[in-house]
């Protein structure tokens, strides 16, 4: 484009905003922004999607700990209660049947809320509360409680660390039961400083001897595990 200098400089400037050289600059220029701004749509619209998932899963490990800790079995997740969920919570629309929660939501609530468990505990000693009775079934099982006092919370808790079905109940079945709990949180014997059971000599016997092995003292309670067994 020719321009002639005698012209003012706004009349120029009109000249050039009216040339097809402009227009053509100026439409390739709004079809890159616009591009841009699908673009980033795209990934807005992408990194929203990931929340609500994030979200969703969020929701329906709380719901199955709302029903774990009621003592609730999952599959009341197919009948009224799970529609009303779904209803009145957006986060829970796109939630399981009762089986689902059961075979995969179930066991990752339950691995966050021990991972949860295992760093409270961290740097804090604990005692050990172990009882052995028939379950529902009639199978010996050996009940593990750790007590513990939170550092991050100022406060006393007491958790069921595992719950163990054996053959026979006996010093050697209690004491690889109360080692397992123990190895699951992160401790070891070193890290007890009380065990409560209840006044079997089997019982006794498992204190004395894990004291011998392990070349540590424990303060050994007796009935307050049988005590707990029975209020519960």
């Amino acid at each position: 484009m020719v321009t002639d200098p005698a012209k003012k400089p706004y009349d120029r400037i009109r000249e050039h905003l009216m040339s097809s050289r402009h227009k053509k600059f100026k439409t390739a220029s709004k079809k890159a922004e616009t591009a841009g701004t699908s673009q980033q749509t795209l990934f807005d619209m992408s990194c929203r999607q990931r929340a609500k998932e994030t979200e969703a899963d969020g929701v329906i490990h709380d719901f199955v700990r709302a029903l774990a800790y009621s003592g609730i079995g999952m599959h009341q997740a197919d009948g009224p209660l799970g529609d009303f969920a779904r209803k009145y919570c957006k986060a829970a629309k796109t939630m399981p049947t009762g089986q689902r929660l059961r075979l995969k939501y179930l066991k990752e609530a339950f691995d966050k809320d021990m991972e949860k468990i295992r760093d409270d505990m961290r740097d804090v000693k604990v005692s050990v509360i172990v009882d052995e009775s028939p379950d529902i079934t009639g199978v010996p099982t050996i009940n593990t409680l750790l007590c513990y006092y939170s550092q991050k919370n100022v406060k006393k808790h007491v958790v069921l660390v595992d719950v163990d079905r054996v053959n026979a109940s006996n010093s050697y079945t209690v004491a690889s039961a109360v080692s397992k709990a123990l190895l699951t949180v992160g401790k070891t014997w070193k890290d007890v400083v009380a065990v409560a059971t209840d006044s079997a000599e089997y019982m006794r016997k498992m204190v004395r001897e894990t004291c011998q092995a392990e070349g540590i003292q424990i303060l050994h309670v007796k009935d307050i595990a049988h005590l707990i067994h029975m209020f519960i």
